[in-house]
């Protein structure tokens, strides 16, 4: 092997090892960014939880919805709840959107769709949830929208 063949064969094996280094570099780095949204995500949900947690007007509104029905709610009882299950949905959308993008894994999404179709089909505060979607569907992005409607849509189908 001459001089010139050799520098080629060093400069090729140079720029597989490079090629190599990125490969894991990248991978190294998706793992740490599905850890932080996961992170991120336990936090969110963490945070809405907290609400009815630590605030007794809150966790009052839940127990009467689901003991007496949301129909029963006072109008600031029902604004408590219309906006923590909003916070609820847009929560939702950004699982979504992490999951479509590879940073939520499906195991994960999978869960949380689960916790979904019980909020918009079985929970007996459901109507909250669905009049909340019927008034601002229109307000999140149309993949999102389709995801939600099929939930409700099936649910209704076994009500």
């Amino acid at each position: 092997m001459g001089k010139k063949e050799l520098r080629e064969s060093v400069g090729l094996l140079a720029v597989v090892l490079s090629l190599v280094f990125v490969g894991l570099e990248m991978r190294q780095n998706t793992n740490m960014m599905q850890a932080q949204i996961r992170n991120s995500m336990s936090e969110n949900t963490m945070e809405y939880l907290g609400w009815s947690a630590t605030s007794e007007s809150l966790a009052n509104a839940i127990s009467e919805a689901r003991l007496r029905g949301p129909e029963e709610l006072s109008p600031s009882q029902r604004w408590q709840i219309r906006t923590w299950a909003g916070a609820q949905i847009r929560e939702w959308e950004n699982s979504f959107y992490q999951n479509k993008l590879g940073l939520f894994t499906e195991a994960e999404f999978v869960a949380r769709k689960t916790i979904w179709n019980q909020r918009l089909t079985k929970d007996p505060t459901r109507a909250v949830y669905r009049d909340l979607w019927s008034e601002f569907a229109d307000t999140f992005a149309p993949d999102f929208r389709a995801e939600i409607d099929q939930i409700i849509k099936e649910g209704s189908v076994s009500d």
